[in-house]
């Protein structure tokens, strides 16, 4: 039977005066059941802490993918914001473009003001060009930002902008910042740059232009097919006489100049059965319309730097009558 207080004994420190003291097995019972109680509530159970530690974390994983999401999303702001950007850069240059002209006539009104008032008057024209200048660029940074209408963007400047210094070029160039959401490695702000390359309307011709009018000043002459003089006018005799109307019944009979014989025009002699038909000497078809469009582009229009070997046409320009 046990006995209590036997740990004491063991230990050597119990008194031996006093007698030993018998426990019944109920009140042993109700020891331990106390004891187990008194554990229950100092260790849950282990399912209980399960549950708690996965609500940590599944909190933990949505402040994470709520941030990668937001983290993701910066790249895409700041491509709106560029696009934004230089949809405005692009309009104020545009419009630029279009004052130009006021600017080219101003400057020429100057211009002459200086060479009557002398030295006076290349001061005054050099300060009007001046603050043109500067005044470009700072209607260029405030028209940004008022179209591109963004809380984003910080500090637009214009200063490295060129504004007409070849006299019809518009060169504006636009830096400017970007806030960022947070602070990313101590960087608050993104630098970026923006161009915008324009050609103002200042009534000058172009380099095609130029090259167009110096081929139209060159003058230009008609000649025909394996023709041997250059004609002025496109209706010269000599140019249409070579056209000829014969019997289509003798038109299997008859040849070119290269021996060959003609056949059917693809476009007007499909559906001949008879009549006459009209051919050229150094032609390959015969036609039943003179007036066929094969026959018109039979005559070609050139420079007459590239005929002037073959010579004039005596009738129409002027040439030796015994040459043609």
């Amino acid at each position: 039977m046990p006995f209590f207080g036997m740990n004491r004994i063991q230990n050597h420190s119990c008194d031996k005066k006093k007698p030993l003291q018998v426990i019944s097995p109920r009140t042993l019972f109700f020891y331990f059941s106390r004891k187990r109680a008194l554990l229950s509530a100092s260790f849950p159970a282990v399912n209980r802490g399960a549950d708690g530690s996965m609500t940590v974390e599944a909190a933990m994983c949505l402040t994470l993918f709520l941030f990668m999401t937001v983290i993701l999303m910066i790249p895409m702001k700041i491509m709106n914001t560029e696009r934004k950007m230089q949809a405005a850069l692009e309009a104020v240059g545009e419009d630029m473009a279009q004052y130009a002209y006021l600017t080219d006539q101003a400057d020429s009104g100057l211009k002459g003001e200086a060479a009557n008032t002398g030295q006076a008057g290349e001061y005054l024209l050099q300060a009007a060009c001046y603050f043109a200048e500067k005044g470009a660029k700072i209607y260029t940074a405030e028209k940004i930002r008022e179209k591109a209408d963004t809380d984003a963007v910080v500090k637009i400047s214009a200063a490295g902008s060129s504004i007409l210094e070849d006299g019809i070029t518009i060169d504006l160039i636009v830096e400017y910042e970007i806030r960022l959401p947070f602070p990313i490695f101590r960087m608050d702000t993104l630098k970026r740059q923006l161009r915008c390359c324009r050609r103002a309307w200042v009534g000058k011709s172009g380099d095609r232009g130029d090259e167009i009018r110096r081929e139209e000043k060159g003058k230009m002459v008609y000649i025909g097919k394996d023709s041997i003089r250059y004609h002025e006018s496109r209706t010269c005799h000599y140019l249409f006489n070579d056209i000829s109307g014969v019997d289509f019944g003798r038109i299997g009979s008859m040849r070119n100049r290269s021996g060959s014989k003609y056949r059917p025009c693809s476009i007007c002699g499909r559906n001949i059965t008879g009549g006459t038909v009209y051919i050229m000497p150094s032609g390959e078809s015969y036609h039943s319309d003179k007036s066929c469009r094969a026959i018109t582009a039979y005559v070609q229009s050139v420079p007459v730097e590239s005929v002037e070997s073959l010579g004039p046409c005596s009738y129409c320009s002027g040439g030796s009558k015994n040459d043609d």
